[in-house]
């Protein structure tokens, strides 16, 4: 890609239309070194086809096919152009960007890349929360990970709906002891860097903090997504608790109004283990009753004890 400023090309341009006026007059004129006139007045200006800031581009062929191969197929992602012409994103970017074409990146995946920008309704506090408990991100790569059981695997098309981006993004794998998992990726530093506003990192298992700053109306449907992340409700009805940081289990109880003896060691991390009737009525009453985002089997006990 080469370029040449605008009066430059207006000089030469009128130096070629009148033959008869000296290059001496011309430079003068245009207040250009005469030098410099002669040098550009011997290249073929035709090919600088594209104007942008003040300045006349010239694309070379290779340049031209990429974006012509860009251009015909919205299918193509920067990634493609990468691979095959061996441009960088921000280079390529910067060469639509001359020729007045949109820069607005194209991804494989499309989904709310916005995520988590602010945390203003039920589903933002929900998910904030699962992710806290169960998800996994990758601060250098830029990626968030969430991986379910088979049992669960619906729970992540309720995640799916939330980012909008299409079931398809699931797969499934084999575990760890064999049984059958899904995993779905979203690739967006963006999205990782908004929840880093919110305290997760990366390798944070054991060493949770909750976000202690989030709205008083959105506090249980945060705390319903760490219980469905890494929580339970006993099926015979007689109990719940959850495992976690000493930090998130004391944010619950504290939340519940009960007391932080109850937080246990559980190998390397803490754990909440409450038999109590009335406390656990207080619990699923907090954070099931009129919910509208949850992982269903949980809730399927908790009504029982509406």
């Amino acid at each position: 890609m080469k370029k040449i400023k605008k009066e430059i090309i207006d000089a030469v341009e009128y130096s070629i239309n009148n033959p008869s006026i000296s290059l001496t007059k011309v430079s003068q004129e245009f207040n250009i070194d005469r030098h410099t006139l002669s040098k550009y007045r011997k290249i073929d200006i035709s090919k600088y086809k594209y104007l942008y800031n003040d300045e006349w581009y010239y694309l070379d062929s290779n340049e031209e096919e990429a974006i012509r191969y860009y251009i015909s197929n919205k299918e193509v992602t920067f990634t493609d152009i990468k691979n095959k012409f061996g441009y960088k994103n921000e280079t390529f970017k910067y060469k639509l960007e001359i020729i007045n074409e949109s820069q607005q990146r194209r991804y494989r995946q499309n989904f709310n890349r916005n995520l988590f920008d602010v945390i203003e309704t039920e589903e933002d506090a929900y998910w904030l929360g699962f992710i806290l408990a169960d998800g996994y991100i990758n601060e250098n790569r830029g990626f968030l990970n969430l991986k379910l059981g088979a049992i669960d695997k619906r729970h992540l098309v309720k995640f799916c709906n939330y980012v909008q981006c299409e079931e398809n993004i699931i797969k499934e794998e084999i575990g760890g002891v064999g049984n059958i998992i899904y995993s779905l990726t979203l690739n967006s530093k963006n999205i990782i860097q908004n929840l880093q506003k919110y305290g997760l990192f990366q390798a944070k298992s054991e060493k949770e903090i909750p976000y202690y700053n989030i709205n008083d109306n959105l506090k249980s449907h945060y705390i319903r997504g760490i219980i469905d992340g890494d929580g339970w409700i006993l099926k015979n009805l007689k109990g719940f608790g959850v495992v976690g940081s000493y930090d998130v289990c004391k944010y619950i109880l504290d939340d519940l109004d009960i007391s932080e003896s109850r937080i246990y060691q559980h190998k390397t991390i803490k754990k909440v283990d409450i038999r109590n009737s009335e406390e656990l009525k207080k619990f699923v009453n907090r954070y099931y009753k009129n919910a509208l985002i949850y992982l269903d089997r949980k809730m399927d006990l908790a009504k029982q004890l509406f």
